[in-house]
């Protein structure tokens, strides 16, 4: 990532997810922005917040994640698993 990307990256991965901020979803994506998952791929901020963020925040509730370095964008995703969410243990 250059240093024009660092900061949209970050707010993307610290607000969106250790932040639960849907605010920054609409910020950052739009209308034509493909996010894909395990249940395909979704199309802008609204179906992103439903398809992936309540998901993901539903099943791990504490999720915290952590930027670390900017060179190539490595990230750290920690959480508890809230049992029965999304899939089994190495499924998603």
């Amino acid at each position: 990532m250059g240093g024009g990307n660092v900061n949209p990256a970050r707010r993307w991965f610290e607000g969106v997810w250790t932040g639960a901020a849907p605010i920054t979803i609409d910020e950052l994506l739009t209308d034509e922005s493909i996010s894909c998952s395990e249940s395909g791929p979704s199309r802008g901020p609204a179906e992103f917040k439903t398809r992936a963020h309540a998901v993901l925040l539903g099943a791990f509730p504490d999720l915290r994640l952590s930027v670390e370095g900017t060179v190539a964008g490595r990230w750290i995703l920690q959480g508890r698993d809230v049992p029965g969410r999304i899939g089994g243990v190495g499924q998603m």
